[in-house]
């Protein structure tokens, strides 16, 4: 985790990141699922992978809107990871909060 006094800096993309270490599960639309599909059966296809790779795909779906999202509103973005900050420090069952 993040030490919550840690200057907010810009976002990078995920593989610039390096190691993943949390999972967010979501769910979705049939829409929003065919779309992601697609997307990762292209990128399958085009990177020639044998299986379509749903989360890496969603992982940059989320990379793209997260950087337009900052670009869009630098000062935004910050308020909203220091928020996010303080919401992880807080363990699920509203206990004392875990030191960053």
């Amino acid at each position: 985790m993040t030490n919550a006094t840690e200057a907010v800096a810009p976002p990078r993309t995920p593989a610039a990141r390096g190691a993943f270490t949390e999972h967010v599960s979501l769910l979705v639309d049939v829409p929003t699922k065919e779309f992601i599909l697609g997307v990762a059966s292209e990128v399958a296809v085009a990177a020639g992978y044998k299986f379509l790779r749903q989360g890496e795909t969603v992982r940059d779906l989320l990379a793209e809107a997260i950087a337009a999202r900052y670009a869009a509103d630098p000062e935004a973005y910050v308020r909203q990871v220091l928020r996010g900050r303080e919401i992880l420090a807080v363990p699920a069952d509203g206990a004392a909060p875990r030191p960053a």
